[in-house]
């Protein structure tokens, strides 16, 4: 059963979470008028490529291996739009986390159980200020900007 949970994680949970949570990022994006979005998930060689209007979508082969939300507009963002585009990652990771959790109480199953704890774990991670070797969190993203104090009024 540890193995085929451990490749349902890979296979399905990781990559599916990875882009639920990249795409809260894009939604955000979206919301606060963005020219372009693009969404890469995995790392490796160009896999498959695809857009749709101003969504622009990379799926690497080894897709389970993280993913980047990234966003141009001119003008450029405000600091409250960075905050708030950095923030409705793990909000979308955390309300899929809650809804996972109802969809269990109701249907206990470990793949669900697995799916809840992954995407929990996707949200409280990214929340977390913290930066290592170049790759920042969302939260050491808001922190930062919180920090300059850039936000306040603008």
């Amino acid at each position: 059963m540890e193995l085929i949970m451990l490749v349902y994680l890979l296979a399905i949970i990781a990559p599916i979470s990875i882009f639920i949570h990249e795409f809260g990022h894009a939604i955000a994006a979206w919301l606060v008028g963005a020219d372009r979005i693009y969404i890469s998930i995995g790392t490796g060689k160009k896999g498959i490529s695809f857009n749709f209007n101003k969504f622009y979508i990379t799926l690497f082969p080894l897709f389970f291996l993280g993913g980047i939300a990234l966003s141009e507009r001119t003008p450029s963002y405000r600091p409250r739009e960075k905050i708030l585009i950095s923030l409705f990652g793990p909000v979308m990771s955390g309300c899929v986390s809650v809804i996972l959790w109802a969809i269990h109480q109701s249907h206990p199953n470990p793949f669900i159980h697995l799916s809840m704890l992954f995407n929990g774990w996707i949200a409280l991670m990214n929340l977390l200020p913290f930066a290592y070797k170049g790759k920042q969190t969302d939260g050491y993203k808001m922190l930062r900007l919180v920090r300059k104090k850039k936000w306040i009024n603008k």
